[in-house]
């Protein structure tokens, strides 16, 4: 565990006090959350759809992962509030997903697309 890092791989150099650089030549450290599938894929506009995201790599505290729904694949986006985390699933509650520019009031339900803010994966 450590204070975290931008989502990506990275080399890992280690220097001895004694013994100079240390060959981490096979040494990664993979800083990054994948998501491998989530359900419901559709919710209400009005938010309140429970979410669940399954996949690897995520954080074990709440606020470690931030989690961002784009309703019908537009640019805009709202927030899922998380409820429960662990290091493979999070549960997490949809705020109102409404975009006021474009709500089609006949379209209630849209497929939802969902962001980790930490891999930025969809």
């Amino acid at each position: 565990m450590f204070g975290g890092a931008k989502t990506g791989k990275f080399q890992i150099s280690i220097r001895h006090k004694v013994y100079g650089l240390i060959d981490t030549t096979d040494m990664i450290l993979d800083v990054s959350a994948t998501i491998e599938s989530y359900t419901p894929k559709t919710g209400s506009i009005y938010g309140g759809t429970l979410l669940t995201i399954t996949g690897q790599n995520f954080g074990t505290e709440k606020t470690d992962n931030p989690v961002k729904i784009s309703p019908g694949g537009g640019l805009y986006t709202t927030h899922c509030f998380v409820l429960t985390t662990s290091a493979n699933q999070i549960t997490c509650r949809i705020d109102t997903a409404i975009d006021p520019k474009t709500h089609d009031r006949d379209k209630e339900i849209q497929e939802l697309i969902v962001f980790l803010k930490a891999s930025e994966e969809a």
